[in-house]
């Protein structure tokens, strides 16, 4: 099971950084294939690039997120959703939109996946720490 997670979680992450790749090298022109705004393609070529940083994470999260819902721990599993679209989320949109505006509100969501997959990876390694004493 355990490699499972670690290769799911890598394949994961490792698709994330493709993508990432492509948002930063490629944003401004797929972004061109549905705008025609140059400003709109700057800034839209802008955000990929700021939104797509928490591609890899993503891997991690999603992992953790069916790790725990295939072994019945939903509330664990419900655990990581509430963090990542309420409890850290909105938060974090609103101090960031204060502190950095626009800017911050597009970093909010790749600040919080960064948070929530270290916690995702502390759950996980907590889950497997305490099932190995039985």
């Amino acid at each position: 099971m355990s490699d499972t997670v670690k290769y799911t979680a890598l394949y994961g992450m490792f698709m994330g950084v493709i993508f990432t790749a492509i948002f930063v090298f490629f944003g401004k022109s797929l972004s061109a294939i549905l705008l025609q705004d140059r400003v709109l393609i700057e800034q839209t070529g802008y955000f990929l690039k700021i939104l797509c940083l928490s591609a890899p994470l993503l891997g991690v999260i999603n992992m953790m997120t069916s790790y725990f819902q295939a072994l019945g721990k939903a509330i664990k599993s419900l655990t990581i959703t509430l963090l990542r679209n309420a409890i850290l989320f909105i938060p974090g949109v609103i101090i960031l939109n204060y502190v950095w505006k626009l800017n911050g509100v597009i970093a909010a969501q790749p600040i919080v996946e960064t948070i929530l997959a270290i916690i995702c990876i502390f759950m996980y390694l907590r889950d497997i720490n305490s099932s190995n004493h039985f």
